[in-house]
């Protein structure tokens, strides 16, 4: 028998066609209609499996012998009759229009075969011997039914909820949406779906009760974005009404040009990430469905990894950038003035901020300009070794222009000129920079005194040619570095082949920063790797934290059981004995706390950790633990 090449066939809403009215013609149509065919069937009397079918309005009947007429608007066929002749012939005709066919007991004439299957949800098992032993199949159909329950439905949702995520954070990196997902298929999740914990199964598993629900310029309009800002002067009564909401333990508000983020940690049995939305819609004035559509939500383990992206610049608009890492230390500090944190996020966002510096620190993630006026600069440093003892041109007082002469002045240029066809808007520009001003009569004179040329004007014609330039290289001895940031150009490109020259254009700085971005992208996977392994030493963090209420409570309780009892008989003991019988309890205490202590951490890192430490405190009689 030739080999056949498993796929799944989408025949939903699709007309399929069953010959035969047996019961293998039942079982067939069957499998059709749970993939939600429309299914007809044409045989000359029905059997009473399909007899049910048919009165159920399942499938339509069409009663009498086959007739080619029947291939009609038909996606795929099969033909179950008892009659073999019958069934050749109904693989002929489909085989001359170019259908898929099934004939049953005959896996050498079927085009496709109907396997025997297990659901759960969209999650679909397949089990095919090809016709050869259908029994062996329905055998490994009932086991594979007992060892998939219906929990894989939900852990399939989990999974694609995760993928959808991943597609929208990194909706051009192939790469980051896989290692997204096998994460989360690496996790143990199973068992807390089964235990009914589908909320920390949704969490990834790590019992982390956080949650951040934001907005950023990948995922909300500009507009949006502004409704959903809060300003300085208001960050600190969003910050205490955020903080009043029952669920609510903690929280922290990041509110930037590019973002605006709600960061919670909720109370216990109070989780509930939608009240953050909810505080959104309120503060903002939209609606909630629109709030909903135009933010993302992270809880637990996933939040932890986005806000560690975040703070090490990996979900900035310009990638590696580090201004967003004084803006969250600045968002903490609001916070903490505000008295919204507590022991978890404060511990959660200094982790955050040594992980942002660790990426920053063994990954190139923030290695190369991004900027043109960052890159011209950087190719400027590259010629003269020596930057503050160069003198610098700035022709034209446009932004561009202006930004790379701060970053030369904060490379330590002292010597700037700023020429402009206007001389008011130079004057007023060289203000600002400490420079001296001029109009381009003095462009000449200019050219024969500076070591680096910017110039990023708006004129229609090269304001530099090739004999002026040269005139100027002939009477000075050391390079001339030019930078045409304009479009048009504002220098003539002939001017590079002049001896001792340097001219680069928009487009040679254009491919400069596109090799940059190139390379962080190629950091960003190293990047994303220390975060995956911060986010779990975060979590093993947490368990310990966790647990350590009930420890102490523990520890209490046994240590007030034996000041009891000690305080009995004090008075019957001498001084001696006394001290003797202190050191005796206490390394008592000590020893019989070691088993449950070990046995709470080690609970901790259960699937069921919370029934488990739920069960030590009721053996021991700790009072019920609050927030």
């Amino acid at each position: 028998m030739s080999r056949t090449y498993p796929i799944q066939l989408m025949i939903e809403g699709r007309s399929c066609l069953v010959v035969g009215g047996g019961e293998v013609a039942a079982r067939k149509a069957e499998a059709l209609l749970e993939a939600r065919a429309e299914v007809r069937v044409a045989a000359p009397r029905l059997m009473p499996a399909m007899q049910k079918l048919v009165d159920a309005g399942l499938v339509s009947y069409i009663a009498g012998k086959f007739d080619p007429a029947q291939l009609d608007d038909v996606a795929l066929v099969i033909a179950a009759t008892d009659d073999q002749s019958v069934n050749r012939a109904v693989h002929r005709h489909t085989s001359q229009r170019g259908l898929l066919v099934n004939v049953v007991d005959q896996p050498e004439l079927c085009s496709f075969i109907v396997p025997a299957v297990v659901r759960r949800g969209e999650l679909c098992i397949a089990i095919s011997t090809g016709g050869a032993g259908p029994a062996l199949a329905k055998r490994l159909r009932r086991e594979l039914e007992q060892q998939f329950g219906e929990e894989y439905a939900e852990y399939l949702e989990i999974i694609a909820a995760c993928r959808d995520h991943a597609r929208q954070r990194y909706p051009h990196d192939v790469q980051a949406r896989m290692e997204a997902g096998r994460r989360v298929a690496q996790l143990e999740l199973l068992p807390l779906i089964s235990n009914g914990e589908r909320e920390r199964a949704d969490a990834g598993g790590d019992g982390v009760r956080v949650a951040l629900v934001g907005a950023n310029h990948r995922c909300s309009s500009l507009g949006v974005r502004e409704q959903l800002a809060f300003p300085s002067p208001r960050l600190g009564d969003a910050l205490r009404a955020l903080h009043a909401c029952d669920e609510i333990a903690e929280c922290l508000i990041l509110s930037t040009c590019n973002r605006t983020e709600l960061l919670a940690a909720f109370k216990p049995e109070l989780f509930n990430a939608q009240r953050l939305s909810s505080f959104l819609a309120e503060q903002s004035g939209l609606a909630q469905l629109q709030v909903c559509d135009s933010t993302y939500t992270y809880l637990n383990g996933q939040a932890v990894s986005h806000l560690f992206e975040v703070a090490s610049g990996l979900d900035s608009m310009v990638l590696g950038e580090t201004q967003i890492l004084g803006q969250l230390k600045d968002a903490y500090r609001a916070a903490v003035e505000a008295q919204t944190t507590g022991p978890l996020l404060n511990k959660l966002m200094h982790i955050t901020f040594r992980v942002a510096k660790r990426v920053r620190s063994e990954t190139g993630i923030g290695r190369g300009s991004l900027s043109v006026s960052q890159v011209a600069c950087d190719l400027a440093a590259k010629i003269f070794l020596h930057l503050e003892q160069c003198r610098v041109l700035l022709i034209g007082a446009g932004e561009n222009a202006e930004l790379a002469a701060r970053i030369l002045r904060d490379r330590g240029v002292q010597r700037l000129t700023i020429l402009n066809r206007t001389l008011q808007r130079a004057q007023e520009l060289a203000n600002r920079l400490d420079a001296e001003a001029g109009d381009l009569q003095q462009l000449d004179a200019a050219l024969c005194e500076t070591d680096i040329v910017i110039s990023s004007t708006g004129s229609p014609q090269p304001l530099l040619g090739c004999e002026q330039i040269a005139r100027a290289s002939a009477k000075r001895r050391r390079p001339l570095f030019l930078i045409d940031m304009a479009v048009p150009r504002d220098i003539e490109p002939g001017v590079e082949s002049i001896e001792g020259v340097f001219l680069y254009d928009i487009d040679d700085l254009g491919r400069q920063v596109e090799a940059n971005l190139a390379t962080r992208k190629d950091e960003r996977r190293h990047a994303m790797q220390l975060i995956a392994s911060d986010t779990e030493r975060f979590a093993q963090w947490h368990m310990q934290f966790k647990v350590t209420p009930t420890i102490k409570q523990l520890q209490q309780t046994l240590e007030s059981i034996r000041m009891d009892e000690l305080e009995k008989i004090g008075a019957q003991l001498s001084p001696e004995v006394m001290e003797l019988v202190d050191g005796t309890t206490r390394r008592m205490t000590k020893r019989m706390l070691a088993h449950p202590i070990l046995h709470v951490k080690n609970a901790a890192r259960q699937p069921n950790a919370a029934k488990l430490i739920q069960l030590v405190r009721e053996i021991m009689g700790l009072p019920e633990e609050h927030s």
